[in-house]
């Protein structure tokens, strides 16, 4: 809840502010004061469009406008238009007021309102090609931004009427450019102080020391030459009529007395900046490389036995390899001049260096070896006789049915052939016989009787039939015989 108050302070605070400085006038501004409408009886113009540089790259515009973000009582100003003020000066016009109150100056509010008018004569805007002013002024000056106001006082018979020089100007002048800082930092600087001419410096009346001003007038041009800033500035003038003086030390004082007052200004701005062109480096073309020549030696080839066919290198080699050789060098080509050629710019990269030709070595001259062919000698192949070995047979014992043990007895023989081998060469010799094993020894025991085949099933008679088997009658040991 305590935030939710913050604003509506805030606001009531901003709200209190504007209506105690606009609070209910009956002073009279001639003409009367508009929207969009001539608020000047003679020469009146709100905008003005104003361009710099050659040809115009930028684009500005002038305009009547007092309405300032940081400073409240001018939000609901009228643009183009001249704002009433409350007698007796603003909060603003006592804060600027008071180094003069140090000195001894007294300062206090009307009690009447004035029942007289301000006629606005002169009031426009002033762009760089504007003659800023020349309707009352000889040094018209271009190439500025400002505004021309020009002001006339109609009193009443209950008005303090122009006499012995006792009516006076005092405005308050506030903007983001401080002219009294030296360049370039018065721009940006805010400046809020009481405007007096240069030589004014004991009162705080602008129409001191000037002929702009008078009992009965007024007449300002505020402008600055720095075109491509924005800037704004406006003004809160009064009449005040001086009522009395006296002596502090060596310094003259007076009590003066506040009357009605108006609010008058201007700003600038730039609408258009024209993009510059970035400019763009002309690309130098690199310079063309020359070619160098580079020269492989030619490494020196061994003398080969000349075989009696010139001009021809046999070489033998297991992977089907074809030859070695060399191919001679051609002479280096006779350099030609380089032409001469415009000189162009060194390329900021470093120069690449070039390599240094080597020497050609001389090529050692090939001379060729014929070839002598050896004559080939057949060898004679000599067979050796085969001798075979006759085979012995073992009779079959055949043993009754019921035994313990069973022996077949099957007596192989050996026999070898020998005969040339087609893969052999003519000169290799004949293989030597390989002797004819031993025959097996017969099992010790007693024979085992063959079974009748009536009495064997047909799986062991298959059995019987695909292998030779042998069993011996030792319980002990079973042995196998060689095959």
């Amino acid at each position: 809840m305590q935030s939710r108050q913050w604003p509506q302070v805030l606001l009531a605070t901003t709200l209190f502010f504007l209506l105690t400085d606009r609070a209910s006038v009956a002073f009279n501004i001639i003409p009367e004061q508009t929207r969009g409408g001539k608020n000047a009886t003679n020469s009146y113009n709100a905008l003005a469009n104003y361009y710099v540089g050659s040809p115009n790259d930028f684009q500005g515009l002038a305009s009547l406008d007092t309405r300032t973000t940081f400073y409240p009582p001018t939000w609901l100003d009228t643009p183009g238009a001249v704002t009433n003020l409350e007698r007796g000066g603003t909060p603003g016009l006592y804060n600027a007021l008071r180094p003069y109150q140090k000195l001894g100056w007294n300062f206090k509010k009307a009690k009447n309102d004035l029942n007289g008018s301000f006629s606005i004569v002169n009031y426009y805007a002033c762009g760089a090609q504007t003659e800023c002013g020349k309707e009352k002024l000889t040094d018209a000056p271009l190439n500025t931004v400002g505004a021309f106001f020009d002001l006339k006082y109609h009193p009443k018979s209950s008005d303090p009427n122009p006499r012995n020089s006792k009516l006076h100007w005092i405005q308050r002048v506030v903007s983001n450019h401080d002219k009294d800082l030296p360049a370039p930092r018065y721009h940006g600087r805010l400046e809020d102080v009481i405007d007096i001419g240069r030589n004014n410096s004991t009162t705080p009346y602008y129409d001191t020391g000037t002929d702009a001003a008078g009992e009965n007038f007024f007449i300002d041009r505020p402008f600055r030459s720095d075109l491509l800033n924005d800037h704004y500035w406006f003004a809160e003038l009064y009449l005040v009529e001086e009522t009395g003086t006296r002596r502090i030390g060596n310094r003259i004082v007076g009590d003066v007395t506040i009357y009605n007052g108006v609010r008058w200004g201007w700003k600038n701005i730039i609408t258009r900046r024209r993009k510059q062109p970035v400019p763009v480096p002309v690309p130098v073309p690199a310079p063309t490389p020359k070619p160098v020549p580079f020269l492989i030696p030619c490494p020196s080839i061994p003398k080969i036995p000349n075989f009696g066919e010139p001009n021809f290198v046999r070489s033998s080699s297991s992977s089907g390899g074809g030859g070695i050789g060399c191919v001679a060098v051609s002479p280096l080509p006779t350099p030609r001049p380089t032409p001469s050629s415009t000189p162009r710019p060194t390329p900021s990269s470093l120069p690449t260096p070039r390599p240094t030709p080597r020497p050609s070595p001389s090529p050692t001259p090939w001379t060729s070896t014929p070839w002598t062919s050896t004559p080939w000698t057949s060898t004679p192949w000599t067979s050796t006789p085969w001798t075979s070995t006759p085979w012995t047979s073992t009779p079959w014992t055949s043993s009754p049915l019921g035994s313990t043990s069973s022996t077949v007895v099957v007596s192989t023989s050996t026999t070898t052939i020998t005969s040339p081998s087609p893969f052999q060469g003519p000169s290799s010799p004949a293989p030597s016989p390989r002797p004819a094993p031993a025959p097996a020894p017969r099992p010790s025991g007693r024979p085992i009787q063959a079974a009748p085949l009536s009495a064997i099933s047909k799986g062991n008679a298959a059995n019987l039939r695909s292998s030779s088997l042998f069993e011996s009658s030792s319980k002990a040991n079973h042995q196998l015989p060689a095959i």
